[in-house]
């Protein structure tokens, strides 16, 4: 039984208390009551000033009629009542309506048919409005609304913090007038505060002008002291910035231009005169500018831009960690670096500069370096960095400093150069093997298809290695070299040697020139000339050498010259013509029209006049 009543007087307290709180909900939630459809004044016009606990009036009341309601309310017709200015309020707001009612002590104001309120900045129409506390005004019809520079409707209603100066407009859409522009703008909720100088829209925010497009989750804009000029604009979630001009029929500083700016945080920084002065774009930002045919797009994490005075053109732009970019139209080329600059002038760029881990391609350059700079006034891309590296036509270039004509299409390296080259065809002595190249400076020129490599040139290839102060590939990739020549290689298992001021390699012919006090050494026998042939077979290797010019001969201890030589490598022969003499120190001497020698035995055979003599072999 005890446990019954208990039961009970628990249920009771349950309900007790969920009415007690469905009470207090309804007095806080407590809003504008219907206007009585049976209303009649009983009563004349009434005029009234309410004053506050400091005897300073609030409140100027009018009406055209007016009747006494339940408690303490007071409905009237073609309501005329001035709320005036003070502390909280910063000046007199006038309340218009067909009818209406006051209650709560005149705390309270219902308006409503033809409802208009108004003040020196503001106007606001609507079917209805509700005056809460003296401190809240609200409407949940469409309200016409005009601003200071805002003009336009709000389709779900507004909320006017009065004591705060602020206002909240639902659904809202208008124009905003500043520095003689209109632009279009619409939200879900706009906000602005006199306050705060700030007239801030939220979800499916957008402001268009004439030429330009914000729009995003949320934007702000923030005034100067006057609420004239915008001083910050602030812009968050899929944030969108475009602006375009046409005027390409005008100056060059006045070209068809755009800018497409994405990115999720936007920050924007104005001038005294309002005008855009610098950017700040965070989190998955893309920016698309176009000049003319040109095109840049920029991708990073973080971009800093700035303004020319007046906001018209970009002048800089800083990205400090990871980016990349792409420019097509005239100098096309795609890049990344661990960070960028981008220099521009009456909106064309300059100059970009790339810094840590660049990499960057250009038609058919592929580049990296720890800085790359791109000059676009000269169509020059500079490259510093002790492992700079190009990469053209599966050939790899390494130097401190490289310098690439985009146009023009040459390429320059510097301060110690390091290469591999893969020729496209065999050129012996070298075979289809990669070339290893080093040298001080590296020069390619694709006007007539020429690279070569300058000062103390090293060139290796397998068992074969080239030094030379010079060393140039031509058009049809035939090899030459000039300046201190040397050149070591194998043949038949032969280790030779060649020496000249300049050696030229005929890929076609296979044959080998050198040019200028040249030689030629195979083991123990050597031979200088002023030119020498080498012949070479694609399989079999060297076949002849053919010397020509001041011929002069040595093995061993056998000496000698001739006017021209013919050296037949695989049979070990040499031919000596033109007042040919062969000579061993200490020893016999022989002389002739023609020596043939074998250089296996060192056997002579003597002819002169087509007359032949008897092989002799010269001895103490």
């Amino acid at each position: 039984m005890n446990r019954t009543r208990r039961l009970i007087q628990a249920v009771l307290f349950l309900a007790l208390l969920a009415t007690v709180v469905l009470v207090v909900r309804s007095m806080r939630n407590r809003g504008p009551e219907h206007f009585p459809t049976d209303f009649s004044a009983d009563g004349m016009g009434m005029e009234q000033t309410i004053f506050n606990s400091d005897n300073q009036p609030i409140i100027e009341l009018k009406s055209a009629s007016s009747r006494h309601g339940e408690k303490d309310r007071v409905y009237m017709t073609q309501l005329d009542i001035r709320v005036l200015k003070r502390k909280e309020i910063t000046d007199d707001i006038h309340v218009k309506g067909d009818e209406g009612y006051v209650e709560n002590n005149y705390h309270n104001l219902l308006v409503r048919k033809n409802a208009k309120i108004s003040s020196q900045r503001f106007t606001l129409q609507a079917e209805e409005f509700f005056l809460k506390d003296r401190a809240l005004l609200k409407s949940t019809f469409p309200v016409t609304f005009a601003l200071r520079n805002l003009e336009g409707t709000a389709a779900k209603g507004m909320t006017y913090y009065l004591n705060h100066d602020m206002i909240k407009l639902f659904s809202a859409r208008g124009f905003h007038n500043r520095q003689g522009k209109a632009y279009r703008f619409q939200a879900d909720t706009l906000w602005f505060s006199k306050k705060d100088r700030k007239l801030i829209l939220e979800k499916n925010a957008r402001i268009q002008g004439p030429d330009s497009l914000l729009s995003g989750d949320w934007i702000s804009l923030s005034f100067d002291g006057d609420i004239e000029l915008v001083q910050q604009t602030r812009c968050q979630g899929k944030a969108l910035f475009h602006s375009e001009t046409d005027n390409a029929a005008q100056s060059d500083g006045d070209a068809e231009s755009m800018r497409n700016i994405r990115c999720e945080i936007l920050t924007g920084e104005h001038d005294e005169n309002g005008d855009m002065r610098s950017l700040s774009l965070v989190r998955k930002v893309t920016i698309h500018l176009r000049r003319r045919d040109r095109h840049i797009r920029i991708r990073s994490e973080l971009i800093e831009a700035r303004f020319t005075p007046g906001g018209v053109f970009l002048e800089h732009v800083r990205i400090p960690i990871p980016a990349d970019v792409t420019h097509t139209g005239g100098t096309e080329f795609s890049a990344s670096a661990s960070r960028m600059e981008f220099i521009f002038k009456s909106g064309e760029l300059t100059q970009w500069l790339g810094k840590g881990n660049g990499d960057l391609r250009s038609h058919e350059f592929s580049c990296r370096s720890d800085t790359i700079e791109f000059d676009a006034s000269h169509d020059l891309i500079r490259m510093k960095g002790e492992d700079s590296r190009v990469i053209r036509e599966n050939n790899v270039f390494f130097a401190p400093v490289f310098s690439i004509h985009t146009e023009k299409k040459w390429l320059r390296g510097e301060k110690s150069v390091r290469a591999t080259l893969h020729p496209q065809r065999a050129q012996p002595p070298f075979s289809e093997q990669p070339f290893f190249i080093r040298s001080q400076d590296l020069l390619i020129l694709d006007e007539n298809a020429v690279t070569r490599f300058t000062g103390a040139v090293q060139l290796l290839q397998e068992k074969t290695r080239l030094t030379a102060e010079s060393l140039t590939l031509n058009a049809k990739k035939y090899l030459s070299a000039e300046k201190n020549v040397r050149l070591v290689f194998q043949s038949q298992k032969d280790d030779l040697e060649a020496w000249g001021e300049k050696i030229t390699i005929d890929p076609d012919k296979q044959t080998l020139l050198i040019k200028g006090k040249g030689g030629m050494q195979s083991g123990a026998t050597r031979l200088n000339a002023e030119s020498l042939i080498l012949s070479f077979s694609e399989k079999d290797g060297l076949q002849t050498i053919a010397a020509d010019g001041s011929v002069r001969f040595e093995k061993n201890d056998i000496m000698g010259g001739a006017d021209r030589v013919h050296w037949d490598f695989p049979k070990r022969n040499m031919r000596f013509s033109g007042n040919a003499t062969l000579e061993k120190k200490g020893g016999g001497k022989a002389e002739g029209e023609t020596l043939e020698m074998d250089l296996e035995s060192d056997n002579i055979r003597i002819r002169s006049r087509q007359r032949e003599r008897t092989s002799t072999v010269l001895d103490e």
